[in-house]
């Protein structure tokens, strides 16, 4: 009979199972799902932002309160469903990297301290944690200006999903899409400056609407709570530059007042908290 001969060459081995085409396939189809219900929900946040700020014109505070707090829901999924992404995949990458065991829930909180520090620093989740600040407005005075950083991110991140998605064809064209693309990417800079300066004003209104009403205990806690987030947003690789350039700002154009009625030291003071 004939005898089959077997080669001498080593046989491939199979791919492992992260590198398999059908589980690559299920990461990108899991990532597109989510980039879509992202997307989805910063559409949502540009109209109930939108509604919040009309609203109130209207006189129509009731409708205005809901659509601030739909907006701040749908804020707190996308810059929080990102957060805790990142949040995995730095896990997954330190694991691999150190070779860390993560049997127990000592070493798994050990893995979460390590990588909680570069999480902290992102932009995600900086707004997911100014987001949640902002919740205990809803329910009596809405801070609408605390929409604003928020809302404009959506706007972009709407505006490249679909020049991303469609960017090539002539209804996207025909009306401004790829107008509004490069009319984005020429005010970058003035974007992330109005969402420093949003940031930044939105802690005198959210003094004045936590003491308003005599919650002494509570306006302590937002507004330390807020100021922990601007020391975030000062020290973020995303908005250091414009943070740094806007309290430089504010420094010299009250520095003559302050040095009239010798608060000086209490402003260099807050200056150190936030560099430091």
């Amino acid at each position: 009979p004939n005898l089959r001969v077997m080669s001498t060459q080593p046989q491939p081995q199979p791919p492992p199972p992260s590198s398999s085409p059908t589980h690559t396939q299920t990461r990108a189809s899991v990532s597109n799902n989510t980039q879509i219900a992202a997307t989805a929900a910063s559409l949502v946040m540009i109209l109930a932002s939108a509604l919040s700020w009309i609203l109130p014109l209207l006189r129509k505070p009731a409708l205005a309160k809901r659509a601030y707090v739909m907006a701040l829901q749908c804020a707190l999924f996308v810059h929080g469903s990102r957060a805790v992404t990142n949040m995995r995949q730095r896990m997954i990458a330190e694991a691999t990297a150190t070779r860390a065991p993560t049997d127990t829930w000592r070493e798994r909180l050990a893995l979460v301290a390590n990588v909680f520090p570069h999480i902290a620093a992102t932009t995600d989740f900086q707004y997911s944690f100014a987001t949640i600040i902002f919740f205990s407005t809803a329910t009596t005075r809405p801070v609408a200006v605390a929409l604003i950083p928020t809302t404009v991110l959506a706007i972009y991140h709407v505006v490249v999903f679909f020049n991303g998605k469609i960017g090539q064809s002539m209804l996207w064209r025909g009306y401004g899409g790829n107008k509004a693309m490069a009319f984005l990417r020429s005010h970058q800079q003035q974007a992330l400056m109005l969402n420093a300066q949003a940031e930044v004003v939105a802690l005198p209104l959210l003094l004045i609407h936590a003491f308003a009403g005599g919650k002494t205990a509570a306006g302590y806690v937002m507004a330390f709570a807020y100021a922990q987030y601007l020391r975030l947003r000062y020290k973020c690789a995303d908005a250091r530059r414009y943070h740094v350039d806007l309290w430089n700002r504010i420094y010299a154009s009250v520095a003559s007042v302050t040095n009239r009625v010798g608060m000086t030291p209490l402003l260099d003071r807050f200056a150190g908290y936030l560099a430091r």
